[in-house]
């Protein structure tokens, strides 16, 4: 597999900051949301964008606060924090990232295009 879809990123990338709180319901839940809406859109590519985008907001939302509360942990903190995660959700991310898998021959589609630009622009701390 050449890439992993935009949700699997984030939930490995933020992981450890969701490892001590509701950081990692919310998570959890957003994980499971985007999962929802690309099932909901039942292979039209528009249908699962336009859904992954009345989410975005929310979305971003939730992954600031998994960043800011990740912010400042050593790299040995945010080891221990995945993998505690992974214990504690681990099926659940999986379940939610097997119904992301139809998102990837969406890639070129204006609308799940538009959510991921969202999701890397709000969330690159380069453009902080």
């Amino acid at each position: 597999m050449a890439k992993r879809l935009v949700a699997a990123l984030f939930v490995m990338a933020v992981a450890p900051a969701w490892a001590s709180g509701s950081v990692e319901e919310d998570l959890v839940a957003m994980a499971e949301r985007q999962g929802a809406a690309v099932t909901g859109g039942a292979g039209d590519c528009d249908k699962m964008g336009e859904a992954l985008l009345g989410g975005v907001d929310s979305d971003i939302a939730t992954l600031k606060k998994a960043i800011a509360a990740d912010a400042g942990k050593s790299k040995d903190e945010k080891k221990a924090a995945q993998l505690n995660l992974m214990a504690k959700f681990g099926p659940r991310l999986k379940a939610a990232q097997e119904k992301m898998a139809p998102l990837k021959a969406c890639r070129s589609n204006a609308k799940v295009q538009a959510w991921k630009k969202k999701l890397d622009d709000a969330t690159d701390p380069r453009k902080g």
